[in-house]
């Protein structure tokens, strides 16, 4: 554990920085997830699982969630965040379009 006073830059910006208890953290998502009309008990761990299924599904590299979520390992960072089915939709709609795109080409070099 760090000592008070030795916080570096990276500890001042971590996401899921160690602030409080788990009773003080536990009450907290309980306060959002009703507001929220959530009506599922939230975790911490939950809150960790959606963070990184956030994060990929916005595109963030999986590195630099890895160290966001202060993995020294990608593989664990693997095991929160889920690829969502938009967002394999939203990338077979770009491979797709890359795709057409490039017989586009094809079919105006055969032309010319």
């Amino acid at each position: 554990m760090k000592e008070e006073g030795n916080n570096t830059d990276m500890d001042n910006r971590l996401i899921f920085h160690p602030c409080c208890s788990r009773s003080v953290l536990a009450a907290k998502l309980s306060i959002v997830g009703k507001a929220c009309g959530i009506k599922q008990r939230l975790s911490y761990h939950m809150a960790r699982h959606t963070f990184g299924t956030m994060c990929l599904s916005a595109g963030i590299p999986i590195e630099s969630i890895a160290k966001m979520m202060g993995h020294a390992s990608i593989a664990s960072t693997q095991i929160y965040a889920q690829v969502t089915d938009s967002k394999i939709s939203e990338d077979m709609d770009k491979l797709i379009a890359k795709h057409q795109e490039k017989n586009k080409e094809n079919d105006t070099m055969e032309t010319e």
